[in-house]
């Protein structure tokens, strides 16, 4: 699993200053849209978070709301807003120009980034930073993820298939194909898309059942077979499977370290992480950086697939919650539990113990006021014990009391709550040699971490802090 770096939407739905030509897109049905762009950019390491109750930002602005791609300049206001939100993907849903009839066109563009550009789609500007999708729910159909995720590959530097922003006239491919041979209607100038005549050639020459009819075909003696499931080429009725080829992921990486999209980024690529490893063979997963939602909704989809999430961290990018974990294969019963109080953590702890889970990870952080927890349960039987929020006086006293009863710490947490610094313990039973070692600096542990491995024991679970970590 490659997901790495994780892009906030911000929808803003439009309606006119008087409320008219207002939006009829729900929420939700942008919320599954944006589901089925994060299945077709899997390959890309990017995925799109967007929370309903925290992203969907409605706006009455009738000069908005009749955005359009056409025109002196079209692009400056929208450009305005979208520059707001640094750090934040806009997309706006919108009327259109006319007055009575929703604008039928989606669209987007790709920022300048130095890449060489088909000779029939101009860049009408350097850097439009923002899509348009339309705000009508009868335009915005069961399709809508993946022409929505068509509209986020333009954004991301990716040309059609096809030679045009618009499906090419016939005149125009024959003209083409004259010229240049089947190159000519390399519309991305990628050497790994099949080069394509466009859906318009399509079904006035070839066949007018775009899905069902040949898959091949001749234009001036050379044959053409055009990738019907490919992202950025229009045959969205033929529609999944959606495929995206290794140069176009390429590009799409390019693009997101350009200048004109990295803000999109910069505060997840500075995070760093750092792994403990060890041997072992069988499928295993790492899932990195989502939201809440989307970490819970990838847990679900790996849980079906025979993997188990082994490890939990969470930690925050600006103002954003991300979660990251380590799943390996496994069977048996599993839980996770995200988010909670303290007493509704205990309490759901004690009802997943009845149930024959038991606590192998634990993980905690503070939300506004109210401190959260989050555990990993497995399956599993002995003797356990959940030890929370202590100071280090009763922590050290709860570890010994506990290692003379035959249980061994296996998760570790600690934080800052005021100016008491809390300790929390996961204890299984066990036996054989262990140790605690806490509060020395890195030299300190280093030495003792060399000292105990010359003894036997293995480091298994590390935590940081001081005075500046918490």
């Amino acid at each position: 699993m490659n997901a790495s770096v994780t892009v906030r939407i911000h929808a803003i739905p439009l309606s006119d200053n008087n409320g008219r030509r207002k939006c009829t897109v729900t929420p939700k049905a942008f919320a599954a849209a944006i589901d089925t762009v994060n299945t077709i950019f899997e390959p890309t390491g990017l995925r799109f978070a967007f929370d309903s109750a925290k992203d969907w930002h409605p706006k009455r602005d009738t000069s908005l709301n009749s955005l359009h791609n056409g025109g002196s300049k079209w692009w400056t206001k929208a450009n305005a807003v979208a520059a707001k939100f640094r750090g934040e993907f806009t997309v706006f849903l919108r009327w259109g120009k006319d007055t009575d009839t929703p604008a039928n066109n989606w669209f987007a563009y790709p920022p300048d980034t130095g890449q060489k550009k088909p000779a029939h789609a101009k860049l009408p500007h350097k850097n439009i930073d923002f899509v348009a999708v339309t705000n009508q729910s009868s335009k915005f159909g069961s399709k809508a993820g993946i022409v929505l995720a068509h509209e986020f590959g333009h954004f991301f530097g990716l040309f059609h298939t096809h030679p045009s922003w618009g499906a090419p006239e016939s005149d125009l491919v024959v003209a083409l194909v004259k010229k240049h041979g089947a190159q000519g209607l390399n519309g991305d100038l990628l050497g790994d898309t099949r080069p394509d005549p466009g859906t318009k050639y399509y079904k006035e020459k070839v066949n007018k059942n775009l899905c069902g009819g040949p898959a091949s075909f001749k234009i001036d003696g050379k044959t053409f077979k055009p990738d019907r499931s490919n992202v950025m080429s229009y045959y969205f009725s033929c529609q999944p499977p959606v495929t995206m080829s290794p140069q176009q992921v390429k590009v799409i990486h390019k693009t997101i370290n350009h200048k004109s999209r990295r803000h999109l980024i910069d505060m997840s690529a500075g995070v760093r992480y750092a792994g403990v490893f060890q041997s072992g063979v069988g499928a295993h997963a790492l899932w990195v950086g989502d939201d809440k939602r989307g970490f819970k909704k990838k847990w679900s989809e790996l849980s079906k697939k025979g993997l188990r999430l082994i490890d939990l961290e969470t930690y925050k990018v600006g103002k954003a919650r991300r979660f990251s974990g380590v799943f390996r294969a496994g069977a048996g019963g599993h839980a996770l539990w995200l988010g909670d109080t303290r007493q509704g953590f205990l309490k759901k702890w004690e009802e997943l113990s009845n149930k024959g889970l038991r606590l192998i990870d634990l993980e905690t952080w503070k939300d506004g006021s109210t401190r959260r927890y989050a555990g990993v349960f497995r399956a599993g039987t002995g003797g356990h014990v959940l030890w929370l929020g202590d100071e280090w006086e009763g922590f050290h006293k709860k570890w010994k009391q506990l290692t003379n009863k035959g249980l061994r710490l296996i998760d570790f947490e600690t934080w800052k709550d005021g100016s008491t610094r809390r300790y929390a313990g996961v204890f299984r039973a066990g036996k054989g040699g262990h140790a605690l070692w806490v509060n020395d600096d890195w030299f300190g542990f280093q030495k003792q971490w060399n000292e105990l491995s010359k003894k036997g024991l293995r480091l298994i679970d590390l935590e940081v802090f001081g005075s500046k970590v918490s």
